[in-house]
This record gives structure tokens, C-alpha cells and sequence, in this order.
């Protein structure tokens, strides 16, 4: 009734069309009452299937545990005022290049640690940089570190901390325009929120700039970057690097059932009846490790089925909510009936995990490390830290590329599996010029390649150059990692996520910023007819559209 009640105040907003002051308000105000109904959604709803009894493995907390921090010389305070840094991580790494690779294209390459001559920035008060944190501690560690001694090389005073990245009810929107309104914004933040909802609150600088000077290092992004980024025929971000993910399996479990994932898990179909094949709850393996309880996950597990069923949510111009239009209708009504069967019918309750109708976030991460399933869908981190752990599940993981749906409207949608890592200097930064220095130091060559080798199979190049690199085309972890991710990456489906077929834009911002895809699908396990369900949120999805300036209908 809570998630309910709270969506209801959602479809009750007028039909006049916001101004970006009242879109500012309404950021601050509509996530914070959609966490509650949240909250109340999920602990009224119960789990959709009776599991197993749990492992005896305690779970791990849901922030990414602390690491040690890197070593890196110490650097003497830069008083030049062309003074350029010497030390940071990455120069502590063995065979370092002493000169920037030599790429095919017309564009340089990253430059050297050794000849980035930067000057020093006057500062306004402190350089203030927020970052987001990923699952993966090292790589977290690795960036915060290097960011770190850059300031001290340069002698700047840095105010660093954290923004817990994107976990289902996450506020990241809510505090930066309201540090943006009280004209305190920090002055860089990195993070893989969008940039067209941001740049349609207005709170993002132009950086266009910045990023064509990037561009002149490393080459253009990919067309269909180009097109998701370049708004208002300006660049609002800068992105550091892709990010790979997707389906992950575990290759002996399932050849030793006679499947060999890479070949036989071709659709939806051919995926359950073999995630159900896999399964053991006496060894404790269950072969579905994807949940759809609210969080970034489980949104992603809806969303994929439905758009890969043939259905989606608006028209190619993102300006018309087709949810419950035919042809899309069959197709989501088919994805989601499809789904549901997957969570409530006890034929398929053996392949899934102990609780997985509560899992959040880093639950599926947490049962892939401890060896509990065969299969998920996650981003490389989970890949990433299994490798840093020395994991032994590293050396038996393939990445997949994704199935094709069922039904009538069946088809493979792919593109790249998730938006890059962003550099974003916030509107009114006092300390924009320094704030791009951490950009451009963090991009050196050396950078580029200790991020490769610590985020094996998760971390690759936003642009064109990189590719080529041994730590993506030779590394034991990433060699056979790369191939699939560079399919996907330059699929010409170009799927887009939630807007697709259009580009991403700030009305589907928000419905991915409130799970509009597992509140829906919530409903539907609460006991919610299907058709009702999808003609409710359709409904509802039209007021957001045109609460965002679309048509709508």
C-alpha cells in the first residue's frame, strides 16, 4: 500500500509543464517521498519464492571495504607557476612507458606523467572533489589516491570524500542541486550519473572546451556517445573511462551439465532452463543470481527483459510514453508475465538463491565471490575484484553478450553495457581550472594503464585510442574479456537504456533514479494483475514525460 500510495501522489501533479526552478524542487522533494514509499513497499512485500535455507557465510557490508592505501613517493609541494606533477601511484609501477604510445588515428595519444606541464591554479578556498565509490575497493582506493598526490604535488589544499555510488534510493541528485542552489557546489565530481539530467537542472558547467582537448589526445568517442553526450551541440561531461559489464557465467559449472554458455544461452529461454540444470542447493550453487527487489540491479533485470521481449517505454523522439501502445504492449505485457512466472512459480524457486527477493545492490557480487551462482548480471567490478582477490572463480568467468528475448517481438538489444565514469565540473565551481587538472592527470598514460591493470576486464577506453593496449589484448584476465566487450561496446543496435530508441534524456532519467522498473514489477509480485500494472505506470509515466517539458501522449 506504502509504494502505492506514494506513486498515486506521483500521477496527482498537474498538466502545466515545469519550469527548471520547479524541476529543481521537484527533484528534492519526489525522490526523497519515493524512498519512503519505498521503504514501506518493500517491507510489506514478501519474498517471491520460498529459497533454501541460507548460507552460513555471513554477508558482507554493503559499502566497499577499506584498502590499503597505495604507496607512491612522496612529492614536494609545486610552487612553479608552470610547475608540472612528478609523483602519484601510478609512478610507482614497473616498466613504465617513457613516451606516449604511438596510436593509429589522428590524435596524439595520452600524454606522459613526465611531459604534462600544468600550471598552477589559483584556488578560491579549498578544491573540493566528490567521488563515487565503486563495489571494488581497489579501484576506489586507486583513484582517491591519485587524486590525493596530485593536490599535494601541486600544492593545492583538497577537500576529497565519497558520494556512495547509486544503490536503489540513492539522494546524489538531491544533494548536488542543493549544493548547487546554496552556491556551494563542490568543484569536480565523478560519478556515472547522466549528463542530460543534469544539464537540464542546470547544474553542470559547459566543458566542451576540456573535452575537445581530450579528444585531441585520445580520439572521439563513439557515435553513439557523441550523440547521448554532445547536448545543446556542447559537451556537459568527460567521461574517464567505459565501464564493461553485462551476463557473467561460471564455465565449468555449466559444461559440466553439457552447456557451453558461450554458444547455448542464446534467449531467455535457453538461459532459465539452464540456470535451472546448474543448480544444486545441496552443494549451495544456484544458477539465477539476478534478483529484481528494488535497487540498481534489479532495474536493470526488468529493464533488460522487456526491452529484449520488444518492448519499450517511448517512441523514437522520447517525447511519447508507448508502454501500453501495441505493438509494445504484447511484447511488455509477455516480458513481464515471463518474469513474474521466473519469481513465483515453484518449478524455477530450486535455481534461485537463498533471499534473493531482498538482495540489493552488492548481494549478487557477494554470492559470486563466495561461489554461490552460476550466473548474474553485473558491471565489471564483480569481475574485477575477483581477479585483485585472487579469487579463484577469475580463472572460470566468461562475459557473455546478451540474449535475445521471447515472444512475438523477440530480439537482441545491445550497445555499450553501461555509461562511462564522468568527469563533472559543477555550475558556479570556484576552482574549475584545477578541477580539469585532476582530469587531465588522471588520463596520462601512466594513469590509463595502471587503471587497466587494476580493473582487469572492467575498466576500458572511452575513445578511440586504448584498444591496442597489452593491458587489454595480452593480460591473462582481460584478453578473452575484451573481444565480448568490444562487440557490445560497437553493436549497431546502439541500445540505449531507458530512453532507447531515443537518446538518454532527463524524463527517463528520473523514472531510472526512482526504480521505476522494480516498482512496477513490485507491484505484480504484490499480486497486481499484469495488464492493470502496465496500464497504471503507463498512465504515470506520462505525467513525468510531461512534468519534463515532453508530450507525453
Amino acid at each position: 500500500m506504502g509504494g502505492q500510495d506514494g506513486m498515486s501522489q506521483e500521477s496527482g501533479w498537474t498538466g502545466r509543464q515545469m519550469t527548471r526552478r520547479g524541476v529543481l524542487r521537484y527533484s528534492l522533494l519526489s525522490v526523497a517521498a519515493l524512498s519512503v514509499a519505498a521503504a514501506c513497499q518493500q517491507a510489506s512485500t514478501p519474498a517471491p519464492t520460498s529459497a533454501p535455507a541460507a548460507p552460513t557465510a555471513a554477508p558482507k557490508p554493503t559499502t566497499a571495504p577499506a584498502a590499503a592505501a597505495t604507496t607512491a613517493p612522496t612529492a614536494a609541494a609545486t610552487t612553479a607557476a608552470a610547475a608540472k606533477p612528478t609523483a602519484g601511484a601510478t609512478t610507482a609501477a614497473a616498466g613504465q612507458p617513457t613516451a606516449a604510445a604511438k596510436p593509429a588515428g589522428n590524435f596524439s595519444g595520452p600524454p606522459t606523467v613526465a611531459s604534462l606541464n600544468l600550471p598552477k591554479a589559483k584556488l578560491d578556498g579549498k578544491l573540493t572533489v566528490v567521488q563515487a565509490k565503486d563495489y571494488y575497493a581497489d579501484h576506489n582506493t586507486y583513484v582517491e589516491n591519485e587524486i590525493k598526490q596530485f593536490a599535494q604535488s601541486m600544492g593545492y589544499d583538497l577537500d576529497h570524500s565519497y558520494i556512495e555510488a547509486y544503490a536503489g534510493a540513492g539522494d546524489v541528485v538531491q544533494k548536488l542541486t542543493a549544493a548547487v542552489q546554496a552556491g556551494n557546489p563542490p568543484d569536480l565530481l565523478i560519478h556515472t550519473l547522466g549528463p542530460a539530467q543534469l544539464h537540464f537542472l542546470d547544474i553542470v558547467e559547459d566543458v566542451t572546451d576540456y573535452e575537445t582537448e581530450i579528444q585531441k589526445q585520445q580520439g572521439p568517442l563513439p557515435p553513439a556517445w557523441e550523440k547521448q553526450f554532445r547536448l545543446d551541440g556542447k559537451y556537459w561531461c568527460i567521461p574517464h573511462f567505459a565501464r564493461s559489464g553485462g551476463f557473467w557465467a561460471r564455465t565449468s559449472i555449466f559444461k559440466a551439465a553439457g552447456i557451453d554458455p558461450a554458444k547455448d544461452l542464446t534467449d531467455y529461454g535457453a538461459l532459465a532452463d539452464a540456470a535451472l540444470k546448474v543448480s544444486d542447493g545441496s552443494k549451495n550453487m544456484y544458477g539465477w543470481g539476478m534478483t529484481a527487489n528494488r535497487s540498481g540491479d534489479g532495474d536493470n533485470t526488468v529493464r533488460l527483459a522487456l526491452f529484449n521481449f520488444g518492448g519499450q517505454v517511448n517512441d523514437e523522439t522520447g517525447e511519447i510514453v508507448v508502454l501500453n501502445t501495441e505493438p509494445y504492449r504484447t511484447n511488455n505485457l509477455a516480458a513481464l508475465n515471463w518474469l513474474k512466472d521466473i519469481y513465483t512459480n515453484p518449478k524455477w524457486a530450486p535455481m534461485l538463491p537463498p533471499g534473493v527477493g531482498g538482495w540489493t545492490d552488492p548481494s549478487n557480487n557477494e554470492a559470486w565471490l563466495a561461489n554461490q551462482i552460476a550466473f548474474t548480471n553485473n558491471a565489471g567490478t564483480l569481475y574485477a575484484q575477483s581477479v585483485g582477490d585472487k579469487n579463484p572463480v577469475a580463472d572460470d568467468t566468461v562475459l557473455l553478450e546478451y540474449p535475445k528475448g521471447l515472444g512475438p517481438g523477440a530480439r537482441r538489444l545491445q550497445g555499450p553495457p553501461a555509461g562511462p565514469m564522468f568527469f563533472y565540473i559543477m555550475k558556479g565551481a570556484k576552482n574549475k581550472d584545477a578541477a580539469f587538472q585532476i582530469a587531465q592527470y588522471l588520463m596520462t598514460l601512466e594513469g590509463m594503464k595502471k587503471i587497466f591493470q587494476i580493473s582487469t576486464g572492467y575498466v576500458y577506453p572511452a575513445r578511440q585510442w586504448g584498444y591496442d593496449q597489452p593491458e587489454l589484448t595480452e593480460a591473462k584476465y582481460a584478453k578473452d574479456i575484451t573481444p565480448v566487450f568490444q562487440k557490445m561496446f560497437n553493436d549497431p543496435a546502439g541500445y540505449q537504456g531507458t530512453s532507447h530508441p531515443a537518446v538518454p534524456n532527463p524524463q527517463s532519467n528520473a523514472l531510472d533514479n526512482t526504480n521505476f522498473w522494480t516498482d512496477m514489477f513490485g507491484e505484480i509480485l504484490g499480486g497486481k494483475p499484469v495488464e492493470d500494472t502496465l496500464k497504471d505506470w503507463h498512465d504515470r509515466t506520462v505525467q513525468t514525460f510531461q512534468q519534463f517539458g515532453a508530450k507525453g501522449q
